[in-house]
């Protein structure tokens, strides 16, 4: 099992050189780095998807935030926030497919998470 450090370190590590040639900010929330992951690859699998929609939606200027904390039932939850424009009804529902969590209103930005445990 690896930590939530270990798994998205090298992941943003690699995204910062990425956002900061297309001029998009990327930030880390973590509660809580150390905690180790059971499910490690739905994980990865989870980063990448809402990653790549996120990238792929943000112009100059635009903030990507990855976040993590607890839940009541001391589950996980991750999340992918942006501020790029809107996801149609057919991005929404290839991620909800996924039964990944989305939120996507103007004005407000999108998010894009999942629970964890």
């Amino acid at each position: 099992m690896n930590s939530i450090a270990n798994i998205i370190g090298p992941i943003y590590q690699n995204l910062l050189g990425l956002c900061e040639k297309r001029k998009i900010a990327i930030n880390l929330d973590l509660e809580n780095p150390s905690r180790k992951i059971r499910q490690e690859p739905l994980l990865r699998q989870f980063l990448k998807d809402s990653l790549s929609v996120a990238i792929k939606s943000c112009k100059p200027g635009n903030k990507i935030t990855i976040a993590q904390d607890l839940s009541e039932d001391n589950s996980i939850h991750f999340s992918v926030k942006y501020d790029g424009d809107i996801l149609d009804n057919t991005q929404k529902a290839a991620l909800i497919e996924k039964e990944y969590n989305v939120r996507s209103r103007y004005g407000y930005g999108n998010i894009i998470s999942i629970e964890i445990n």
